[in-house]
């Protein structure tokens, strides 16, 4: 028995012998025993020369060559280790204007007398069916008329020789294809297959199926396997399709069966020089032991098992990278060892580099195996399931410390280890090892949310299927997220900045047209109007102009020298109410100058900065940033007009002010000065004339205080505290700030929108990166039975629940009242929005306000202030630019699982995500080992799940799986099966028994393991029911 399993090789299932009445050279007919056996010694040598490791004989209408063969092998059991398979050619009935050619191969195990009664079973198709004689070969021809003798490169004459006759007889002659199907009924199905040519010699692709559809399909489905050398025709029989036409790959299947079948191209030699040696160096490589049960297994998975061509990748890849196949692990005990229990004493696996199933009863050192094979190989793993220090490791009774294994790789380099040790984390690894411990913990860091192993190792796959190109010298991905995000998060910033400005102009003016502040005015209003009321309600008696007394000169002049006073205090006044007025727009424009300036200030320290943090990518790119990057910056302009308001408020202060006297300079009086002295130099003068004039000058002056009462109440818009001013600002907060408001939110609605098409456009980045493994992904999902894997990059909230409600005081009314409520709330709503849409978004902030203004009872909406609900010490504005600053928003890149995030899935999809992410994009190309991939996972998620990532993943790497599943080892068609068992009375002495799948005891031992027996299955089997499928799709023309 091969204990490595499967392998590739090369088979030649198409040779003839000297049996055959086409054989170049010597010819057994005719010939002594001792003529033939020198004759077959140099038919053994010419295979013995080659290296394809099975033939099979496929002489016209004779098993003679294989017997004699046989016979020689038989007496001669060391001349060859070929496998040497039965087989016959003939010409089958059928409706062509060409002989179709059909081959039977047999199983080398079958009696010689079973073949000769398959022989004796053909007949030959006509009106009268004669059994395959030579008599009848010879009969057969002797009726043909002369015509058709002179086609076949015979004469009327030749009928009178026997040997011509006979030739005739065996290229002309046909079988009936109901002959064939008893012949084969009598050897037994299993026991050969049907091989039909297809585009070699009179192969059934001329069959013209248009005209005769029943014949073409019937051909199609019977034959087990087909012959051809045409590239687009081997792919579409092993089920890989059309290269531009993808209905007819489907369309093609459908007719052979609704199944891929295998492909042959056998060499048809006809001379010994000739053995292996196939037409167009199209040679046929099947994986499979050289047996008629690993022909029976090819026929089983033909798009896993066959390929014509050059070597297959698999064999190049192994020939090609020696360091990444483990071919043969031995385990002893070490030097001086008493332990007297053999445990693993003895055992020598050699390993299958494609994918080695681990299968054997519990604890019958399964995982045991998976273990040491990764310890072997350096793992870094710290989960081992067996050699650990509860198990095989514990400190009383350390028996790993009596075992040492040695790996031997491909390249021949041999790597010892003591089951006692640990791996050396200084050095890298050299198998990727998933134990279910090492899942299990993966998965609930998953489920936790936090940041995870797996996340490093999905970054890090990412970014080595980035092409090198587009790495940009960076050595990781969140160095190159970084920078290749940098100028969108600096303009994230810069609009983040134009929102918190604009949030606060927006309360500004919130605040200002709000309810209670309009009330308040309206209030203060009221107050100033009766202020007004009860100024002219308090009585002002009217003192009339006393006569004028001509001869009362001094009065008179009096009079006139306080009417001058008067005037020249109305002209200070004057002059004293234009500076003030002109102080005030100075003031103004000194404060919007200064702000200005500070904006200069900032611009320039923000140039200067942008200079520091890029100049050194400007000069690594080849550029000088100074010639890129050149800003004016003008202040002189702004600085003349600050200071010559700066000097016009000086004067100002002095004009209305005064100055104090100094040693240098004498004091200069102000016009505030000047209107007091002249006020009182008025009331002085009132006061010295006679009484009537007195009181009647005591009269005017009482009703300019009045009026100037009355004045100061009034106001203006821009005196605080009058009635103007209340009148404007309710005017202001009613008819004008309303439409300010509202071009303001839409001004911040743009922004936001902006702000969120930024973080788009990371998102874009994102998908840009993970493209090439979304490829790969997509590729593994065609399979019919696959799941797709989604990489998904979205822009996502990221704690928005928790935040925002800190805000919030529970306690108080509002939409965001008690606990639970409020929770329940807010996760209704981040529910209802998609954040990757710009739309959704703005209208996601825009529910938010309005569940903070608008407090719904009783399905009517009452207004309410957002302040009332704040709690203590929260401010409106970091509200406001928590909602609307979005930092809360951030781009995931993400797994996805059949449509289903990572959060949605079971633990064991959770585990088989895992697994296909390791299986599918892992760029590593070193051995992986898999502990119980099928765990907490149903038979159908087995196979939707993982059975083609595994299929795919052995392509190009070794594949190790510890199982219990059937579906595993045998739907993933393992190509070494490891049986393992532990003999407890002896020692505990473990047993691995390793071969193909195939071979008759391993199958044995599998289905024992996995199915409960064979009689177990078998009933199983008998009880479910499999669909029927009707197949009646035709071939259309595929072209070469």
């Amino acid at each position: 028995m091969n204990t490595v399993g499967s392998t590739w090789n090369k088979w030649d299932l198409h040779v003839h012998t000297p049996a055959s009445f086409h054989w170049e050279g010597d010819r057994f007919e005719g010939k002594t025993p001792e003529q033939k056996d020198a004759i077959c010694n140099k038919v053994i040598d010419a295979m013995n020369a080659t290296d394809v490791i099975a033939f099979c004989i496929m002489d016209y209408w004779t098993f003679e060559g294989y017997k004699i063969l046989n016979d020689y092998i038989s007496r001669h059991p060391d001349a060859t280790t070929k496998r040497i398979f039965p087989g016959i050619e003939f010409r089958l009935d059928a409706p062509t204007n060409y002989r179709l050619n059909a081959h039977v191969l047999f199983s080398d195990e079958l009696p010689l007398d079973t073949l000769d009664a398959f022989l004796t079973t053909l007949r030959f198709s006509g009106p009268v069916e004669r059994p395959v004689t030579r008599a009848n070969f010879i009969a057969l021809a002797q009726n043909y008329a002369g015509d058709k003798l002179r086609l076949h490169g015979f004469k009327i004459e030749d009928r009178g020789n026997d040997a011509k006759m006979l030739e005739c007889g065996m290229k002309t002659a046909e079988v009936s294809r109901e002959s064939l199907k008893h012949a084969i009924e009598t050897v037994g199905k299993e026991h050969c297959l049907f091989i039909l040519p297809y585009d070699t010699s009179d192969g059934v692709s001329d069959l013209d199926w248009q005209c005769h559809p029943y014949s073409d399909a019937t051909l199609m489905k019977w034959a087990d396997c087909f012959e051809s050398r045409k590239k687009v025709h081997v792919d579409l029989f092993l089920g890989n399709g059309h290269p531009t036409k993808p209905q007819i790959g489907l369309d093609f299947i459908e007719n052979l069966g609704g199944f891929p079948k295998p492909v042959f191209s056998g060499s048809d030699a006809h001379k010994t020089s000739m053995y292996g040696v196939y037409p167009s160096e199209r040679a046929t490589w099947l994986k499979a032991q050289p047996t008629f049960k690993g022909l029976r297994q090819v026929c089983n998975e033909p798009s896993l098992r066959c390929h014509i061509g050059d070597r297959p990748e698999k064999v190049v890849h192994c020939d090609q990278n020696p360091t990444k196949y483990i071919k043969t692990l031995r385990l002893t005990k070490v030097v001086g060892s008493l332990l007297d229990e053999h445990w693993f004493h003895g055992c020598e696996i050699e390993l299958n580099p494609g994918l080695v199933a681990i299968v054997g009863n519990k604890g019958s050192g399964k995982s045991a195996l998976a273990d040491i094979l990764a310890l072997g190989a350096n793992s870094h793993c710290s989960s081992m399931e067996f050699l650990n220090g509860e198990r095989f490791r514990r400190s009383t009774d350390n028996k790993a410390q009596h075992f040492e294994a040695t790996l031997l790789w491909a390249d021949g380099a041999p790597v010892q280890i003591g089951l006692a040790n640990d791996a050396d984390l200084h050095q890298p690894e050299r198998v990727r090892y998933l134990p279910q411990h090492f899942i299990e913990d993966l998965c609930n860091e998953i489920a936790t949310g936090n940041d995870t192993r797996f996340e490093s190792e999905l970054r890090k796959v990412i970014f080595e299927h980035v092409p090198a190109e587009k790495q940009l010298g960076t050595g990781s991905l969140n160095d190159l997220l970084e920078y290749l995000e940098k100028a969108k998060r600096q303009a994230i910033a810069q609009l983040q900045q134009s929102i918190q400005s604009l949030n606060a102009n927006i309360i500004r003016n919130e605040q200002e047209m709000s309810h209670d502040t309009v009330e308040s005015y309206k209030k203060a209003l009221a107050l100033k109007q009766a202020e007004l009321e009860a100024i002219d309600k308090v009585p002002l008696a009217v003192v009339e102009q006393p006569p004028e007394d001509p001869d009362d000169e001094t009065t008179k002049q009096a009079v006139e020298q306080i009417e001058t006073k008067k005037e020249e205090l109305a002209k200070i006044n004057e002059q004293i109410s234009t500076l003030q007025t002109e102080r005030q727009e100075l003031s103004a424009e000194s404060a919007s100058l200064n702000r200005l300036l500070g904006h200069v200030e900032n611009f320039e320290s923000q140039r200067i900065q942008f200079i520091e943090e890029n100049q050194q990518e400007f000069e690594d790119a080849g550029f000088d940033i100074n010639t890129i990057v050149n800003v004016t910056i003008n202040r002189e302009p702004l600085t003349e007009r600050f200071t010559a308001v700066k000097a016009k408020l000086a004067e100002i202060a002095v004009l209305l002010d005064g100055k104090p006297a100094t040693e240098e300079e004498e004091a200069v009086p102000g016009l505030t000065a000047a209107a007091t002295v002249c006020d009182k130099a008025i009331t002085a003068m009132q006061d010295g004339l006679a009484a009537p004039q007195k009181a009647y000058q005591a009269y005017l002056k009482e009703q300019e205080a009045r009026n100037k009462r009355k004045a100061a109440v009034i106001g203006n818009a821009e005196t605080a505290d009058t009635i103007v001013y209340y009148e404007e600002r309710i005017k202001r907060a009613t008819k004008v700030i309303p439409d300010q408001l509202s071009e303001l939110r839409e001004e911040r609605r743009q922004l936001v929108r902006e702000l969120h098409e930024e973080l788009v456009s990371i998102q874009v980045i994102y998908e840009d990166l993970y493209a090439p493994v979304q490829k790969i992904a997509s590729e593994a999902a065609e399979s019919p039975h696959a799941v797709q894997l989604e990489f998904d990059a979205s822009v996502v909230n990221t704690g928005f629940e928790t935040n925002f409600l800190d805000f919030i005081h529970k306690g108080k009314k509002g939409n965001f009242y008690g606990e639970e409520e409020s929770r329940t709330l807010m996760r209704d709503l981040l529910r209802s929005y998609d954040f990757n849409s710009s739309d959704e978004v703005v209208n996601f902030t825009d529910e938010i306000i309005d569940k903070l203004t608008n407090f719904e009872k009783d399905g009517e909406k009452v207004p309410i202030s957002i302040r009332s609900q704040l709690r203590d010490k929260k401010i409106l504005s970091d509200l406001y630019d928590y909602i609307f600053c979005m930092k809360y928003l951030d781009i995931r890149y993400n797994l996805r699982l059949g449509g289903k995030d990572i959060s949605q899935l079971s633990p064991g999809e959770k585990g088989a995500l895992l697994l296909v992410f390791y299986l599918l994009l892992d760029t590593e190309e070193i051995p992986i080992i898999i502990d119980q991939p099928e765990h907490n996972l149903d038979n159908e998620s087995v196979v939707r799940l993982l059975v083609d990532c595994i299929r795919k993943a052995r392509a190009r790497r070794q594949v190790f799986i510890v199982t219990h599943n059937p579906n595993l080892a045998v739907y993933c068609d393992a190509d070494q099966l490891i049986c393992c068992s532990i003999d407890k009375a002896d020692g505990h002495k473990i047993k691995y028994s390793t071969g193909a799948i195939e071979d008759y005891k391993i199958n044995n031992f599998a289905v024992n393991v996995l199915e409960g027996t064979y009689p177990a299955f078998d009933n199983r089997r008998k009880k479910w029911h499999k669909p029927l499928l009707a197949y009646e799709a035709t071939i259309e023309e595929v072209g070469d």
